[in-house]
């Protein structure tokens, strides 16, 4: 079965960009620190359905079509977790946000 990719991942960045931006936070950059964050500390074992949603989303190398130009911030980010993902210009932790509001045990 051949499975055509899609832009919805990088759709679905953008309207938490946008949102971030809303909030005043700089949206690309905490995302891309999400991205950072979520593969650098790896999820618990036992994973709820809404933690491996959002391991899923912050993966971008998971994606069909992970080569396009759109990608390459996001790639960039995930492949980068190993260097300090403070470097990005964000104020706010995404991944404990997510934790906390979703009572979710990453």
């Amino acid at each position: 079965m051949y499975l055509k990719p899609t832009r919805l991942r990088w759709h679905i960045y953008a309207v938490i960009e946008y949102l971030l931006n809303g909030y005043g936070y700089n949206g690309h950059e905490c995302l891309l620190q999400a991205i950072c964050e979520a593969k650098r500390i790896g999820f618990s074992k036992d994973f709820s359905v809404g933690a491996e949603l959002i391991n899923l989303l912050l993966s971008p190398t998971s994606s069909l079509n992970s080569k396009l130009d759109a990608a390459a911030d996001f790639i960039f980010a995930e492949e980068a977790s190993w260097n300090d993902c403070r470097r990005y210009d964000c104020n706010i932790d995404l991944i404990d946000w997510f934790s906390h509001e979703a009572n979710l045990k990453i």
